[in-house]
């Protein structure tokens, strides 16, 4: 059975308060401000500021050169030492093997939580080699709480919180597009391996060019390829590269329809954004991840991984309809609304945050064990090449 953090209603701190107890602290464990990732991190911060926490992005940028320049375990020490300052650090899988295996060092009575952000074995097999270093494991879908559970996690420290969609990015939709110009949106990273991009054109030349325009915003390892696949395609589409995070709403709001082809998605942030920002999903069926928020034919369609042919079938009913187009945009925004809340998310964190601080201290390895767990590596998987690797993805049916 799925384990969840009943979400509390939001309160705010007065002055009076904040004098009696001082700001607590945590760090968020991150490799890149860019993506996803970053932006829960934000969230967090702007939003738990208000309720007693003072949050940090922390990364190996945070040390002095000289420990960055010293050996493995020097860096390693240096960087368990600044995260000791906080009382709170927040590890994320998969980001850098230094930064997951610095969990495994730190002082007895720093609380540590664990959010596990994917749904791929590499993710879960590093997730494992941590779960006795941290108090408490957050999934961001029920999937990656469900194959937690099943791996030998406890649901007493193992739940699901799905990370929230920004206040400013909620927002009705604006009337659909005029009859027959459908406005379709691919955001994120674009690569094909997890994201599985290459799909786009084979979905979208089965349709009347003069039927849609398309955006491909984001940047990645496969944009170039992507687009010389579109231009052969003779499909028409804007490409306008990596957007900033104020400019999301209208991006979002220029659009009626997003495309998400995705073969692994620990919860799919940007297919979020776009249900808040009224804009319909097509999205590549994953269980208990898009499932979890997409109800199919209502809030959005949903298309069994790779079956480019229902997909198109999809967004050509959406094209024929204009007045079902809306409705799904408004369907999709009210079920936004009701999963995807920033104070839903940030009650949640709260909650566990507060548990993990009372929880037992953790003894800590030391430093002379530095190595990392196997687990961390790429293992088998790092001797393949990335082009097999892609092959073999598409082969293989993911469980």
């Amino acid at each position: 059975m799925l384990s969840y953090v009943a979400y509390a209603m939001s309160r705010s701190f007065e002055p009076s308060v904040k004098k009696r107890y001082p700001m607590k602290t945590f760090a968020y464990l991150g490799t890149s401000r860019e993506g996803g990732t970053y932006r829960v991190f934000e969230t967090l911060r702007d939003g738990l500021a208000a309720r007693g926490w003072s949050g940090e992005f922390v990364n190996e940028s945070c040390l002095q050169p000289a420990a960055l320049n010293g050996a493995e375990q020097d860096t390693l020490e240096a960087l368990r030492d600044h995260l000791g300052n906080y009382d709170m650090v927040i590890g994320n899988v998969f980001i850098n093997v230094r930064l997951m295996n610095v969990l495994r060092f730190l002082p007895a009575t720093t609380a540590r939580i664990m959010v596990v952000h994917n749904i791929t074995r590499a993710t879960y097999l590093a997730a494992r080699a941590l779960r006795d270093h941290v108090h408490y494991t957050v999934a961001v879908s029920p999937r990656i709480c469900e194959d937690l559970l099943q791996r030998g996690f406890t649901p007493d420290k193992t739940t699901t919180i799905f990370n929230a969609v920004p206040d400013s990015l909620f927002q009705p939709p604006l009337s659909a597009a005029p009859a027959g110009v459908v406005r379709v949106l691919s955001l994120g990273r674009i690569e094909d391996q997890s994201k599985r991009v290459f799909l786009l054109p084979e979905i979208l030349r089965r349709l009347d060019p003069a039927s849609y325009r398309l955006t491909v915003a984001g940047d990645g390892p496969d944009r170039d390829e992507l687009l010389s696949h579109l231009t052969a395609a003779a499909i028409p589409f804007d490409a306008p590269g990596r957007i900033m995070r104020e400019d999301l709403p209208q991006v979002y709001r220029e659009h009626d329809v997003f495309l998400f082809p995705s073969r692994f998605e620990g919860q799919g942030i940007s297919a979020a954004e776009a249900m808040a920002s009224g804009v319909a999903p097509i999205a590549a069926r994953i269980e208990g991840v898009t499932t979890a928020f997409i109800q199919d034919a209502q809030t959005g369609f949903l298309f069994d991984q790779g079956d480019t042919r229902t997909a198109a079938a999809h967004l050509q009913a959406l094209i024929a309809d204009t007045a079902r187009l809306q409705a799904m945009r408004e369907a999709a925004y009210t079920r936004a609304q009701e999963i995807f809340s920033v104070e839903q998310m940030l009650s949640a964190y709260e909650t566990v945050m507060g548990q993990s601080a009372r929880s037992a201290p953790i003894s800590p390895h030391r430093l002379t064990r530095w190595r990392p767990p196997s687990a961390m590596g790429p293992g088998l998987r790092g001797l393949i090449p990335a082009g097999l690797r892609q092959r073999l993805a598409g082969w293989l049916v993911y469980r």
